[in-house]
Order: structure tokens, then C-alpha cells, then sequence
């Protein structure tokens, strides 16, 4: 699975949405920001394609 959402202060850290969220993503979320400004942004050509 793709990660989905990125910490902006460690770019190597990242959640792809799913289970528990990590203890980065709680911090930036008390410190005011929105899951939306931690979407990793992609271009449209580079959709997730399930196989199987």
C-alpha cells in the first residue's frame, strides 16, 4: 500500500491511512493542522491500480 500522508519536519516518515496512527501524525494534528496538509500529492497519472 501507498503511503497517503507525509511528516513535513521527517519526509521519511509517512502513513498510508491506515491502522493506528503514528505518533508524528497525533503531534501535527495538536499543534493545528489538518490531515489534509499532510496529503502527499501526486500526479493524476500515478493513480493506485489494484491487481488480482
Amino acid at each position: 500500500m501507498l503511503p497517503k500522508y507525509r511528516n513535513p519536519k521527517d519526509p521519511s516518515e509517512t502513513w498510508s491511512g491506515r491502522g493506528k496512527q503514528p505518533r508524528w501524525l497525533k503531534a501535527q494534528l495538536r499543534a493545528g493542522k489538518k490531515l489534509t496538509d499532510l496529503l502527499i500529492n501526486r500526479p493524476s497519472g500515478q493513480s493506485r491500480r489494484r491487481t488480482g
